[in-house]
């Protein structure tokens, strides 16, 4: 219990730290940034502005054995949010994907959903890397190996570093177009479900002078719109692995048994940045929802790093 207390300490601490807007040149203080928008996404579908969303059942996650994940009910101003820009800057740099019927297939707007999920992701790595600069200087948290405690923060700043010089690529494509990146956009039936995740996965080989490494870097975005659901996926055109363009190629042409695997798969082992309205997830049947909640402890008690193969539909009946 000591030690839960002390990373509740330290988390509540970090939370309460007033972050700078990501916006180049802004040091005007972060608001809660949706990485999807608030208007022109989240509020259409939803009537009651409720969402579901699959969380940590609490800090000591990863000390305990059972299973380790909740549904989360979350309000339109908290899903899929952290501190990222300024009020300014989040509505005016994001304004032609804020309102009305979005035009996915403009670069410029392609561009901006990247670079607000980048964003995102880099705000929540600077968040991390303060948390455990925390508990590595925190003299009663016990860490049973600090050496490998270091070696994690180590990661965690290279990481952090990668996403700026790919943040700082995304503003030149703003400022300067260049179509430095592709995009692939998928329409399907509607479905009530948000997603805004980058994927990096780097690449390394022996050189004469030592290690080389690579990172391709994927956007995924899922997208709910007034009448449909629109998938849009983008990466480097120069720099891209081969398990980008294979999973690029899973979301094309699918049935609606197929979308639903295709969620499915997203939420169990893709990431934490995606959620479903309260009156989607009150169809889903209580069978699906505890499979998705054993798969996801299953999985992080083997090996987190390594998406598992899915055996169930957690959109079964009701897509």
């Amino acid at each position: 219990m000591e030690q839960l207390n002390i990373i509740q300490q330290i988390q509540n601490k970090i939370r309460k730290t007033s972050w700078e807007c990501m916006c180049p040149g802004c040091n005007q203080k972060a608001i809660n940034s949706h990485r999807l928008q608030r208007n022109g996404i989240l509020n259409k579908i939803s009537p009651s502005h409720h969402y579901v969303e699959i969380k940590y059942k609490d800090v000591m996650y990863w000390f305990k054995n059972d299973e380790k994940f909740k549904y989360k009910n979350v309000g339109i101003n908290k899903a899929i949010s952290c501190p990222t820009f300024c009020n300014q800057h989040d509505t005016e740099l994001f304004s032609e994907i804020e309102h009305g019927e979005i035009d996915l297939d403009t670069y410029r707007n392609q561009i901006l959903f990247c670079y607000r999920t980048l964003c995102c992701d880099l705000r929540k790595y600077e968040i991390v890397l303060s948390e455990w600069r925390e508990f590595a200087k925190c003299k009663e948290f016990k860490i049973p190996d600090c050496e490998a405690t270091l070696e994690h923060i180590r990661k965690i700043i290279h990481e952090g570093e990668e996403l700026r010089n790919f943040k700082k690529e995304l503003e030149h494509e703003l400022e300067n177009p260049s179509n430095l990146y592709v995009f692939h956009h998928y329409t399907y039936p509607k479905i009530e479900v948000y997603a805004s995740w980058s994927d990096g996965i780097r690449t390394e080989w022996e050189m004469p002078y030592g290690t080389v490494s690579k990172t391709s870097l994927c956007f995924i975005h899922i997208i709910p719109q007034e009448h449909s659901l629109e998938i849009l996926i983008g990466y480097q055109k120069s720099n891209v692995c081969h398990q980008h363009l294979d999973y690029v190629n899973l979301w094309n042409g699918l049935d609606l048994e197929s979308l639903g695997w295709m969620l499915t798969e997203a939420i169990a082992n893709r990431t934490e940045n995606i959620g479903i309205s309260a009156e989607l997830y009150e169809r889903i049947k209580p069978s699906s929802k505890q499979r998705l909640c054993t798969y996801m402890s299953e999985s992080i008690n083997s090996n987190y790093n390594v998406p598992q193969g899915i055996d169930f539909n957690f959109f079964e009946g009701v897509i």
